[in-house]
């Protein structure tokens, strides 16, 4: 059973126990084994207990669930002793509250599963696909396509190939600045500024969202990369002056390069990593 099946399965069990729970408790009021008011308050109490569940969390609700139970005990007992009245009903209070906030804690926890899940599968999406939705360059499978024709093609005319990574200075401080708006004008600002500054000899792709990463292949030699990588900051440095919605954001890049030895590079995965380690040299 796959990991979708079992998940529609724990969902679908919790939803009918819950439902189970429901008709229960139906039933149990309409026997009249406790006064009116009091199935009430413990049937009000159990909804609050069900929504601190769901927002806060199993552990806060088990809390409030033990709390409420000591609250009941402490009334039994009361009225036990003053008035010589013992609710047999309450035990039922006691135990209803807690298989609520179990059942509805299993329900959250796999709609939470089941989204985790759909995030995961559109990130392994946009990651597979021939092009990148937010700035339409090339993606990561291509780049180890590309990689396996390159560097053959590179040994074979005894030619150098280089890989040059990009990525945003800082960037754990800088997301925490910006919002989802901001983000997607900042990728397309950096991918113009690569785009207006890169000649024919370079491929461009973007390799990662999480934390931005953009690579490119190219057979160009040092010194031009070297005039890449200057065009490409003072590019994006002139664009994120006349933004609007970033130019108070202090946003730099870190821009390194690497060049390809068949001896040492395994495969596109350890090209690209390589080219990764580099960016701490570029100060």
């Amino acid at each position: 059973m796959n990991t979708n099946h079992k998940l529609h399965l724990l969902t679908d069990l919790s939803l009918l126990f819950e439902v189970l729970l429901l008709i229960v408790v139906s039933i149990f009021m309409g026997t009249h084994v406790n006064p009116f008011f009091f199935n009430l308050i413990c049937l009000l109490v159990t909804t609050l207990l069900i929504l601190i569940t769901y927002f806060a969390g199993l552990v806060p609700g088990l809390t409030f669930c033990v709390i409420f139970i000591f609250g009941q005990i402490g009334y039994v007992v009361y009225n036990y002793i003053y008035n010589d009245v013992f609710y047999y009903g309450s035990l039922f209070w006691q135990i209803m509250p807690l298989l609520y906030c179990l059942c509805i804690y299993l329900v959250t926890y796999q709609i939470k599963k089941a989204e985790n899940l759909i995030n995961e599968l559109q990130i392994n999406r946009d990651r597979f696909s021939v092009l990148d939705n937010e700035t339409n360059l090339r993606t990561i499978r291509i780049y180890t396509d590309d990689f396996a024709f390159l560097s053959n093609v590179a040994i074979k005319i005894k030619h150098p190939l280089y890989i040059v990574i990009i990525q945003i200075s800082y960037w754990d401080s800088v997301k925490r600045l910006i919002n989802n708006e901001q983000l997607k004008l900042l990728l397309h600002l950096i991918t113009n500024a690569i785009e207006a500054s890169k000649a024919e000899a370079y491929i461009v792709y973007m390799i990662d969202h999480t934390n931005p990463t953009w690579a490119s292949l190219t057979f160009a030699n040092e010194n031009q990369i070297k005039v890449f990588k200057e065009l490409v900051k003072e590019n994006f440095e002139e664009q994120l002056l006349y933004s609007e919605a970033l130019a108070h954001l202090n946003i730099g890049l870190v821009i390194s390069y690497y060049k390809y030895d068949s001896e040492e590079v395994k495969d596109a995965g350890d090209f690209l990593n390589l080219g990764i380690n580099a960016l701490q040299y570029d100060v």
